[in-house]
């Protein structure tokens, strides 16, 4: 695939390892050939320089996945999903007498 191609590039800690000068190269080529959308992660003050956007990410929820959701804001979102799920539609209908010596459809009188 050529790079003009790529629509959709995704770096994590990319430069990480790289010296300052090393770390410029690579992003002045990811430039050249852009992909449509570069979506880089990284520790490193010095890479913003080369993004268009800055995205900063704070930790609300830590732990394991089921006690973290159970206690989240994401349990409030679950629980409003269920509520507003539709519930199916149990009907039941009567067939034979309804009542000691009325057959189906009769009423008493």
């Amino acid at each position: 695939m050529h790079p003009s191609e790529i629509r959709l590039l995704l770096l994590d800690e990319a430069t990480s390892s790289l010296d300052m000068q090393n770390e410029r190269r690579v992003y002045e080529a990811l430039q050249q050939g852009a992909p449509r959308c570069l979506v880089s992660v990284g520790h490193r003050q010095s890479i913003r320089r080369y993004h268009t956007h800055l995205l900063t990410l704070r930790i609300r929820e830590d732990g394991d996945a089921g006690p973290a959701l159970a206690t989240s804001e994401f349990s409030c979102i679950d629980k409003a999903k269920e509520a507003a799920a539709p519930r199916p539609l149990i009907a039941m209908a009567a067939s034979g007498p309804t009542a000691e010596g009325e057959a189906e459809g009769e009423t008493a009188r």
